[in-house]
């Protein structure tokens, strides 16, 4: 049921790439390279695992945060998106399917 509606609605599981592709909107792809690279470094993150966990990219966008500025405004954008597919992600599994009923 998850994976039904998550596709239904385009959302799809917050990784390393998708969150380095929104900052690169924001920033461009270099600088947004050059700080992903040095925010997973700082948050103790592998920057080439394909599946991260939830809690270690929100490690990663706090140290996006923490460096202030225009990084500091583009990462909440991505604590948003993260924190909204986590948070949905648990409400679904915990819906009952009518088999269940």
């Amino acid at each position: 049921m998850t994976d039904s509606i998550f596709s239904q609605y385009r959302l799809e599981r917050p990784s390393h790439e998708s969150l380095l592709e929104a900052l690169a909107r924001y920033v461009g792809d270099d600088e947004a390279g050059d700080e992903w690279n040095g925010a997973c470094q700082r948050a103790g993150v592998d920057r080439l695992l394909t599946d991260t966990a939830p809690e270690q990219l929100m490690a990663v966008i706090a140290e996006l945060e923490a460096s202030g500025g225009h990084l500091a405004t583009c990462a909440k954008g991505l604590r948003i998106r993260l924190m909204t597919y986590t948070v949905l992600a648990r409400k679904l599994e915990q819906t009952p399917t009518p088999a269940d009923r």
